[in-house]
């Protein structure tokens, strides 16, 4: 088989052992989707010439917008169908194995993560909640309402040119301030009344940018997600909640923007995270214990070398 034939068990998605293959198409058109057992966990697959999602093969289609959009749409697709079935943790666009012995290594080490996660979102949705900012109309309230700005502002506007100078820059340093503490304080209220109404959010704080989150919200039937704007029972409490929230905020030129639903691709992502750090962790770990061990062993010679020279 030459390179640009050669095939690889493309993942969709972690299911229960008791999982099946959903009614959907593959990433590919004609190319099926099947269903490996490990031990108690199911991996949803297909095979597919490797060379079409390698970006150091020429044969590659990753940088075709077009393939890359349809890809994208059949890989959710299965990963909607599978979740609609029962519990299912949806991998990223683009995971690759060469063999399944590959896979099977991968997917060993992570079993009891990954198991611990479908527990979690078993009859469950997942919805991402982010804030947005008006920046000019949250400028505005701050000066309006922060005490200390308005008090500089004015102090700023009363001042002579030079000394103005000086405290207009001391002013944006301390709008920037204001506005990251009002985020600050908005985000976490917003996190608190989600937790007190019983929403199972996902401890993965945005690196950058504004607030977002990601929630679990139980669903009678998980097939929801096939039927996106149809909602009833936690997701309507969900989209009644966050409409009462944004309504806090509005004033101060800050709104939510709720999505969903959705398979659980967050809660997927942070449970291999987390085994990611536990097993580096390991490492860590037994990296410092050789440390101390050969600390010891050479403790030990420099004793026994110690001992010969008294006793010569």
């Amino acid at each position: 088989m030459t390179a640009g034939l050669a095939q690889a068990f493309y993942v969709y998605s972690v299911l229960p052992a008791t999982g099946g293959v959903p009614s959907a198409d593959g990433v590919l058109p004609g190319v099926p989707v099947d269903a490996i057992r490990f031990a108690d966990l199911t991996v949803l697959t297909s095979v597919v010439p490797r060379a079409l999602f390698d970006s150091e093969d020429a044969a590659n289609r990753t940088a075709d917008p077009d393939w890359m959009a349809a890809r994208l749409q059949a890989h959710h697709a299965v990963n909607v169908a599978a979740a609609a079935d029962g519990p299912c943790l949806p991998l990223a666009f683009g995971a690759l194995f060469s063999r399944v012995g590959l896979l099977h290594d991968w997917l060993i080490p992570r079993a009891a993560a990954l198991q611990a996660a479908l527990a979690r979102v078993g009859g469950q949705t997942e919805w991402a909640l982010s804030m947005q900012e008006d920046a000019a109309a949250h400028a505005v309230w701050l000066d309006r309402e922060d005490t200390d700005l308005r008090r500089l502002a004015e102090t700023v506007a009363a001042a002579g040119e030079g000394t103005a100078f000086l405290l207009a820059r001391r002013l944006e340093k301390a709008r920037t301030a204001a506005r990251a503490a009002h985020i600050g304080v908005a985000a976490a209220t917003v996190a608190a009344q989600l937790g007190d109404a019983g929403f199972d959010l996902l401890d993965d704080p945005p690196r950058t940018g504004l607030p977002g989150w990601t929630l679990l919200v139980r669903s009678r039937t998980p097939a929801v997600l096939a039927q996106p704007n149809t909602l009833s029972g936690p997701a309507q409490v969900l989209a009644e909640r966050v409409q009462m929230l944004a309504a806090d905020l509005a004033p101060a030129g800050l709104s939510l923007r709720l999505s969903g639903p959705w398979p659980a691709y967050a809660f997927a992502r942070a449970a291999l995270a987390q085994e990611s750090a536990l097993a580096q962790e390991h490492v860590q770990v037994a990296m410092a214990q050789e440390h101390v061990d050969a600390a010891l062993a050479q403790e030990h010679v420099q004793a026994a070398l110690a001992g010969e020279a008294v006793h010569g």
